[in-house]
């Protein structure tokens, strides 16, 4: 059960005679109904919050409690109002608030080393501006106004916000399924929420885009500030100027480390793989672990530049007795080395997510889509699921650890009175439902899903003898053992 203190949950409590004796809602909209035992119409109240557009869910709380999770609903009044107005309680309710704990939060710099990075490099570029301004240098005015925009743009949205970090997971995941072929119902919870973000306002989706590109958008700015520097380097050298080679140098390297970040997708170490790999793919992986360090390391390189021409200027101010305007320069190197440094034990995706609820929302929505699935199919796709999430970094677990939470979630969601509705095969209820099978061309022939991975992942189900794999011209043919495999839909 949800941490109450935690949560904030609101428990609502009419009693054992009635159908639905207790719910318990979240603070953050959230609400969790509970079923007595041998409830008989739960089919109907699934309907009735289906026709209301909100998002259902069969969940086994940690003390095995079964209950439908649901979410959409605009507060637990209108839950509650729904409720009376059918004979699945009686009475009034009573109520009983947990408030949540005080619990002083110390500051995690690791957690929001992201933002944190943006609020130095937004102080950093200030600080070169007024340098722009004070030594009359137009190049570091402009270069200080391209950071600058993004640099803002990341200390706003660059905060931990595990809520919205779970719902573009959810939103991958979803996606992940379409590419692979793994059918999602129209009632699912995945498709749901992925549609309500779809159909969300123009407020809300830019809220998503920023929290999910921003450090595209920061690695954009950087790549354009680079340019401006070798555009003002080759001047510096055309005029004669000392200085200009560096300038280029450190340029260049913004767009190399800064450009390589933005475009590295992101993923955890598969310690398996990484045993087998060679130094080089043990690099690479390790780079893709932590891509951003790309960018800071890029970002150093410029401040040594920097660092090196202020020694530079205060050496000429000593010896002539000009204003020493490079103070601001030097003052600037050091906040941008700060959030250099910070930048570098940065994710792109806000690292792992340490709310257990979230995690676990992650995987009874994930375990609703595969129990759609014929045996076949659906261990195909418990394969291909933890292997997905097991290289995301909101994720702790790994790929070993996430296949058998799945499979958990599957049994538990089986023996749930509340895991029914169309599309779904439900035990508990004994009712027949509609599903997708794979069925093979021929009796030499085995399942699959039409698409690369899903072969592949065949190779892993026991009982599976596969050899020379490869796919044909067809989308929906491949070859095993020399026989033809075509995907067949068959309604049971």
């Amino acid at each position: 059960m949800p941490d109450k203190s935690e949560l904030g949950l609101t428990t609502y409590t009419w009693g054992d005679n009635s159908i639905i004796p207790q719910i318990d809602v979240r603070s953050d909209g959230v609400a969790y109904i509970h079923a007595s035992k041998n409830a008989q119409n739960l089919p109907e109240l699934r309907k009735l919050f289906a026709e209301k557009g909100w998002t259902m869910l069969s969940e086994m709380l940690g003390n095995n409690q079964p209950v439908l999770q649901i979410s959409g609903f605009n507060n637990a009044d209108e839950i509650v109002t729904l409720l009376a107005g059918t004979k699945a309680v009686t009475g009034s309710p009573s109520v009983n608030q947990a408030v949540p704990e005080n619990k002083k939060k110390n500051l995690n710099i690791k957690e929001n080393s992201l933002r944190a990075s943006g609020l130095s490099y937004t102080i950093g570029n200030l600080l070169y501006m007024a340098y722009g301004f004070l030594a009359n240098n137009k190049e570091f005015k402009r270069i200080g106004y391209t950071w600058n925009i993004a640099d803002v743009i990341m200390f706003f949205f660059g905060r931990k916000d595990e809520k919205i970090e779970s719902m573009l997971l959810t939103n991958h995941l979803n996606r992940h399924f379409s590419e692979n072929g793994i059918p999602v119902q129209p009632e699912d919870a995945i498709n749901i929420e992925s549609l309500a973000q779809q159909n969300s306002g123009a407020m809300a989706k830019t809220k998503y885009f920023v929290h999910n590109q921003v450090t595209a958008i920061k690695s954009i700015s950087e790549v354009i500030g680079g340019g401006l520097m070798i555009k003002d380097g080759l001047k510096s050298r055309k005029e004669g100027a000392a200085g200009g080679t560096s300038t280029m140098v450190a340029g260049g390297a913004l767009i190399t480390g800064f450009g390589g970040a933005g475009i590295i997708r992101e993923k955890k170490i598969d310690p398996e793989k990484y045993a087998k790999a060679n130094p080089l793919q043990k690099v690479w992986m390790k780079i893709q672990a932590r891509p951003l360090q790309l960018g800071a390391i890029s970002g150093v390189i410029n401040n040594i530049f920097n660092a090196v021409a202020v020694f530079g200027q205060h050496r000429e101010a000593n010896r002539t007795g000009e204003r020493r305007n490079y103070i601001a320069r030097g003052l600037g190197v050091g906040a941008l080395l700060i959030a250099n440094i910070l930048y570098f034990i940065s994710h792109k995706t806000g690292g792992n997510i340490r709310n257990s609820t979230l995690i676990d929302d992650i995987y009874s929505k994930t375990a609703q889509v595969l129990e759609h699935l014929d045996p076949q199919a659906r261990e195909i796709g418990i394969k291909q699921a933890a292997e997905f999430l097991g290289q995301r970094t909101e994720i702790k677990d790994t790929k070993e650890e996430i296949e058998a939470n799945l499979r958990r979630e599957i049994e538990e969601l089986r023996h749930n009175p509340w895991f029914a509705t169309d599309g779904i095969q439900n035990p508990m209820q004994n009712k027949s439902a509609t599903a997708m099978k794979f069925q093979p061309a021929d009796t030499q022939s085995l399942v699959t899903a039409g698409n690369n991975q899903a072969i592949q992942t065949l190779q892993t189900i026991p009982g599976v003898k596969t050899t020379a794999l490869s796919p044909n011209p067809s989308l929906d043919t491949v070859t095993v053992a020399s026989s033809p495999l075509q995907h067949t839909p068959q309604v049971t």
